[in-house]
């Protein structure tokens, strides 16, 4: 089944690019108390010599935000436990554009695979444009369509709904830490007694 999920972030795209897999902002995405994450690791990350980034996540997910048919919850519930997504980029020659592949980890790793480009665009002075585009296949017999559908409707979910949220608490919040460290500097200057060196 393909997708093409489109949301806009309140966050210009270049520094939006230099924190989306920060462990910072993985943090605020698992305190979304509507998040579908429990828990996010990014398990290795390296760099070729030619520029490719490559970046391997473990997503641990909270069932309970996923919806899904229930002929097929109750087959995803008993080997389902999460899933790890692996990630390539290179900003010289792609710049803000990302791929990536996600499997379930476990038994159903073979049988179910998620395959996108994720691409950002600048849509303003503080916003930019999400774009993800690709498809999934699951090879499941009798329940194969409904987890196709199921893995789309929860991937548009999240990204036109939590995940601006999340991109939003997370810019107020570094924008507070910014204020506040500029105020203590101005703070600090003024209680700084000035030091004469006339003789």
């Amino acid at each position: 089944m393909k997708f093409h999920i489109v949301c806009f972030l309140p966050m210009n795209r270049e520094e939006f690019w230099k924190v989306r897999s920060s462990n910072e902002f993985l943090r605020f995405l698992c305190n979304e108390k509507k998040s579908n994450f429990e828990k996010i690791e990014i398990e290795e990350e390296w760099m070729d010599s030619d520029g490719t980034g490559h970046r391997r996540v473990r997503y641990t997910p909270r069932m309970e935000f996923f919806e899904l048919a229930k002929m097929a919850r109750k087959y995803v519930e008993k080997f389902f436990t999460g899933f790890e997504d692996v990630q390539t980029w290179n900003d010289i020659s792609a710049p803000f554009c990302q791929v990536f592949i996600n499997r379930p980890l476990g038994k159903l790793e073979d049988r179910v695979v998620t395959r996108g480009q994720v691409t950002v665009e600048p849509a303003g002075e503080e916003q930019c444009k999400h774009v993800m585009v690709g498809d999934c296949t699951a090879n499941i017999m009798g329940i194969g369509t409904l987890i196709e559908s199921a893995v789309v409707a929860n991937m548009e979910k999240f990204y036109k709904y939590t995940y601006p949220t999340v991109v939003a608490r997370y810019k107020k919040y570094k924008d507070s830490l910014a204020y506040s460290c500029n105020s203590q500097g101005l703070n600090d200057l003024k209680a700084t007694p000035q030091v004469s060196t006339a003789a």
